[in-house]
């Protein structure tokens, strides 16, 4: 594991918001403020999903506190994600019944 960069957040904010506008690109961000490319990364996915103050605390996930509006949406979308997902593998399983029951009812007859 590398060096920790400690950077204020305005600095990480700066970086991410040149970086998003085009100006540079992100592996020099990176450069520029003494990270791997892939922190940067980091440090941009946090930005859009949390803002200003996901670059204020240290990168330890574990210790991010979210508000109850944002579990309880984080748990919505989970359940609707798993639902759908329950409903397309019934639907394909329907649909592969189907066609093999097709099958056997086709060779009965070719067969037969």
């Amino acid at each position: 594991m590398g060096k920790r960069i400690e950077m204020e957040a305005t600095e990480k904010e700066y970086l991410i918001q040149v970086c998003l506008a085009g100006r540079i690109r992100m592996r020099e961000a990176a450069r520029c403020s003494g990270a791997g490319h892939s922190t940067m990364h980091t440090w941009i996915s946090r930005y859009r999903a949390e803002g200003i103050s996901a670059l204020c605390e240290n990168g330890n996930a574990q210790r991010r506190t979210y508000s109850e509006e944002t579990r309880q949406k984080a748990v919505e979308e989970y359940l609707d994600l798993a639902n759908i997902r329950r409903h397309i593998q019934v639907k394909d399983l329907r649909n592969i019944r189907g066609s093999i029951q097709g099958r056997i009812v086709s060779q009965s007859f070719h067969h037969g």
